[in-house]
């Protein structure tokens, strides 16, 4: 976040004017400069020009210098495997005298995928491209710059889970959950170290793949992925899941065409994997949703701790769901061993 307003001005017309300009062909007289709503507050700026070319530049902070270099190379990234995306055309580092960072991409129009009713069709074009993204692959996890770790990523995947556990923890007596059922879910999800830890191989994932991060083209015949804060290489597991529930409304017709089309790109095993850790990763999207719920109707009352009538109602749809997957997987364990008390 910048304080200085002023020097922040100063040096996105500085960066505009005498770098992008020259760059990108143009002049001052050729295109408008724009701040868009909150623009101020999150230091963005459109630049749009007169043959219809739009780019969005954003100013990064010196502190946060880290957050453009990950958009950079993940730019680099997804470019070299033609991965549907906004083009980043400039990256320059500590640009001004105060360290301010700029990255300019270009902007996409059409819908954000929210806007939409997805169809048959959506759920076919969605599925392709997450399976060209999670086609680029590495033997370790973690960041772009180096995915060297091997093993342990069930522990990791379980800190992210105790994480939002944590966070809803001291709400449950208010949402109606009962100590038992807390403590069941926190052993359920620890129960997939194993699996996790075994993974052989890994993807690129987006890992933020909400309604919000994706966009289709004007004629809907193309679908392009947005903000990659959160590239890294991990399983692909949570990019499916939030696929499934969010993006496809939970639509369970929808959500097997997605399926069928996206493990068509893939060996048999991809699917077997998957189907093996599937009940994690759909049960870690309603986990999620549910800290979702519970941070904003806290936030809503200023700190207090009750509930707003309609965010304690989609957060028990979300637990009820999360209760339904575990409840499912015990089921199914107890028919296949039923000599096991």
């Amino acid at each position: 976040m910048f304080t200085d307003i002023f020097h922040i001005d100063n040096a996105f017309r500085n960066y505009i004017t005498r770098r992008l300009f020259p760059l990108l062909g143009c002049s001052a007289g050729d295109c408008a400069i724009e701040v868009p709503v909150s623009g101020t507050k999150t230091c963005i700026r459109l630049v749009r020009s007169k043959n219809g070319r739009c780019f969005i530049i954003r100013a990064y902070a010196k502190s946060d210098k880290s957050s453009a270099q990950q958009l950079f190379l993940a730019d680099n990234i997804l470019q070299k495997h033609g991965i549907p995306s906004p083009k980043v055309v400039d990256y320059i580092a500590l640009y001004s005298d105060k360290g301010v960072s700029f990255l300019t991409e270009e902007y996409i129009a059409g819908q954000i995928w929210r806007e939409i009713a997805p169809d048959e069709t959506l759920a076919r074009r969605l599925a392709v491209l997450l399976a060209r993204l999670h086609s680029i692959g590495s033997d370790g996890w973690g960041a772009l710059r180096a995915p060297t770790r091997r093993g342990k990523y069930g522990s990791y995947r379980f800190k992210k889970v105790r994480h939002r556990l944590h966070g809803i923890g001291k709400f449950i007596n208010d949402a109606g959950i009962s100590r038992m059922e807390f403590r069941a879910a926190c052993q359920w999800f620890k129960s997939y170290d194993c699996i996790l830890d075994n993974l052989s191989s890994y993807q690129l994932v987006h890992d933020k793949l909400n309604s919000g991060n994706v966009i289709c083209s004007p004629k809907l015949d193309t679908v392009y992925l947005l903000d990659f804060a959160t590239l890294h290489y991990g399983y692909r597991g949570k990019d499916i899941a939030q696929a499934e529930l969010e993006l496809l409304n939970e639509d369970p017709a929808l959500g097997k065409i997605f399926l069928d089309e996206y493990f068509r790109h893939f060996p048999p095993e991809t699917a077997e994997e998957y189907e093996a850790i599937a009940p994690f990763c759909r049960g870690y999207y309603h986990l999620a949703r549910c800290s979702t719920y519970l941070r904003r109707d806290h936030k809503s009352h200023a700190g207090k701790n009750a509930f707003k009538k309609d965010f304690v109602k989609r957060f028990r749809h979300h637990w009820q769901a999360l209760s339904d997957i575990m409840q499912m997987e015990y089921t199914g364990a107890s028919s296949a061993n039923p000599d096991q008390p």
